[in-house]
């Protein structure tokens, strides 16, 4: 069964890699030579990558329940959100900042998700 399901997440790994390659040349394909590049937008798509990368690893066990990924969904459409309304307001926000943001926002997301999923951080594999 082990390996059943190592086969699994690397095929989850595989898509996810697949998917964030395809959008990116996806990216490149429609924007015109020689722009700029809103390098804004860019720094807050890794950083939702990132956020929400390691929310959903360190909840690895909650896959299998709805209530883990509609809470992953709500949460990462907040998080867009109030970036974006931030970001709209201000012409650039410093990569620093979203190393300390990022820690703030896991103070804020890991309790919920914990909550909703009833997760026991006692548990290891």
């Amino acid at each position: 069964m082990a390996a059943l399901k190592r086969i699994r997440d690397l095929a989850l790994e595989a898509a996810i890699a697949v998917t964030l390659v395809g959008g990116f040349t996806a990216f490149l394909w429609t924007h015109q030579r020689g722009a700029e590049f809103d390098w804004k937008w860019i720094a807050l798509i890794a950083n939702t990558g990132t956020v929400f990368g390691f929310v959903i690893w360190w909840f690895r066990d909650a896959w299998a329940t709805l209530v883990f990924w509609a809470g992953v969904l709500v949460l990462m459409v907040g998080h867009l959100a109030i970036y974006s309304f931030a970001l709209r307001r201000i012409d650039s926000l410093p990569l620093a900042y979203y190393s300390l943001l990022n820690v703030a926002e896991w103070a804020v997301v890991v309790p919920i998700l914990r909550w909703l999923t009833r997760w026991d951080a006692k548990r290891t594999d």
